[in-house]
């Protein structure tokens, strides 16, 4: 008897491990058939990736970004994420490439959190959670902005430090425990976030018992004592955050706070770009208070669904990867990505009740919404990058013999936005363009048309004014 009991617990061991394969294999060919807009971009998002081009083009691959000099006085230390960024845009030449490496970064991210959401849940929301992420507009403009590679990485290394973590505290294998290193390791080396890791470690504790609850704990409690040191070391750079000496991101508490949040907290839903939500922009109120009430009428809706602590849990975690950033003066797309996974979750656990056919239906119309917001990020990151092709094509043909040269051998022209552009497009393309070797170091940009000799037209090209006789 017990011999078939083993025979036939062997054969449920064999099917389920079939079945996650199949469900791995899925979710990943489900998210690059989503993310298909965002790999076909046929250009870049802003003059980022422009200045990283220079650099390369001029000094090669970096070194010195790996250096403890550099970790302890960059105001932001990500050697692991600029490696990727050079490697791909070096090597890749083309921004298709770039693209296509954010897209397949992304689709093992949303792996990671189908493994993870399998230990903390079931297997059924797992693979919604992961759809959901795969689709939701809190990861897109991150994979579809190629310099966000950073948010991407420190997110997957993240989740995959809490699989360690959880495997670890049901299996004790030294396995694992390597993996936790390295994966603490790679999130360190990909953005300051990381950070908050030790939190969620303690956060998962509090849901376990017994000896995984204790191993649980004492892994948060190791992870602080690192995440102090690192801290410590790197105080002199983050310093220079808070003063306002980086990229023109500064550190502010009191009411930046509260709008950072209510920007963040209702984009999922908001028709608006997260830059302009909050009580300072000139937008309607509606355009913020409305999305907050789906997003909370929707958490009540999953308490009910399940329980207060599962509920509570992605409640934490959203917050909680927001907390490093909350502070910062600007609030920005990028940053919501990591915060995507709990989301998702949360999301996941309306769609997947299969007791109340209301909350299902209720998830799926949020599904909706948020699919609809995903292609609209989709398309504008599309028209952006074929934009600023257009423009860096024009410019290159209306000065082909300026490569190698530098702004400062000749005066710069001035080029004015014709009405109806997208001239923010152009203003980003050639901003910080004096190290440039090609046509973007001979321009500037300028509002005053009657100085400008070039002019920026509607169709995202550039041409000489033409002087009336």
């Amino acid at each position: 008897m017990n011999n078939i009991k083993n025979f036939y617990t062997q054969k449920f061991i064999s099917a389920f491990n079939i079945n996650l394969y199949y469900h791995v294999i899925f979710i990943f060919l489900f998210t690059l058939a989503s993310c298909i807009i965002l790999a076909a971009i046929p250009g870049y998002f802003s003059n980022d990736e422009l200045e990283i081009i220079d650099s390369l083009s001029k000094n090669g691959l970096s070194e010195s970004i790996w250096s403890f000099s550099g970790m302890r006085h960059n105001a932001f230390f990500r050697p692991l994420g600029y490696q990727f960024l050079e490697l791909t845009i070096f090597y890749g030449k083309l921004p298709f490439m770039a693209h296509c490496l954010n897209v397949i970064i992304h689709g093992l991210v949303c792996i990671g959190v189908y493994v993870l959401i399998k230990e903390l849940s079931d297997q059924r929301r797992a693979v919604a959670a992961a759809c959901i992420f795969a689709v939701s507009p809190l990861a897109a403009f991150s994979v579809g902005w190629v310099v966000a590679i950073y948010d991407i990485l420190v997110t997957g290394f993240i989740v995959l430090a809490l699989i360690s973590v959880l495997r670890i505290a049901v299996t004790g294998s030294k396995l694992w425990l390597g993996v936790l290193v390295l994966a603490t390791t790679g999130a360190i080396l990909s953005k300051e976030t990381w950070i908050i890791l030790p939190l969620f470690i303690f956060t998962l504790s509090l849901t376990q018992h017994g000896r995984e609850r204790r191993i649980i704990f004492f892994s948060s409690i190791a992870l602080g004592f690192i995440a102090l040191l690192y801290l410590c070391i790197r105080l002199p750079g983050l310093t220079s955050i808070g003063l306002g000496q980086s990229g023109g991101y500064g550190l502010s508490i009191g009411k930046n706070v509260f709008n950072n949040l209510i920007a963040y907290i209702s984009f999922p839903f908001s028709p608006l770009t997260i830059e302009v939500i909050g009580f300072e922009s000139q937008a309607s109120i509606i355009n913020f208070v409305v999305p907050l009430m789906i997003l909370f009428s929707a958490l009540i809706a999953g308490i009910y669904a399940t329980s207060l602590r599962a509920v509570a849990l992605g409640a934490i975690f959203f917050i909680g990867y927001l907390l490093p950033v909350i502070f910062i003066t600007k609030h920005e797309s990028q940053y919501l990505y990591g915060a995507g996974v709990p989301f998702s979750m949360l999301i996941a656990v309306l769609v997947c009740d299969l007791k109340r056919i209301l909350n299902r239906v209720v998830g799926v119309i949020l599904c909706a919404i948020l699919v609809a917001h995903t292609l609209v990020i989709d398309i504008n990151l599309y028209i952006t990058g074929q934009c600023q092709t257009s423009i860096l094509n024009s410019l290159n043909t209306l000065f082909p013999n300026s490569i190698n040269t530098t702004s400062s051998r000749f005066p710069l022209i001035p080029i004015a936005p014709n009405q109806d552009t997208r001239w923010w497009i152009l203003a980003r393309a050639i901003h910080n363009n004096k190290n440039s070797s090609d046509a973007r170091g001979l321009v500037v940009f300028t509002e005053k048309k009657n100085d400008a000799q070039l002019i920026f037209n509607q169709q995202c090209l550039i041409e000489r004014v033409k002087k009336e006789n």
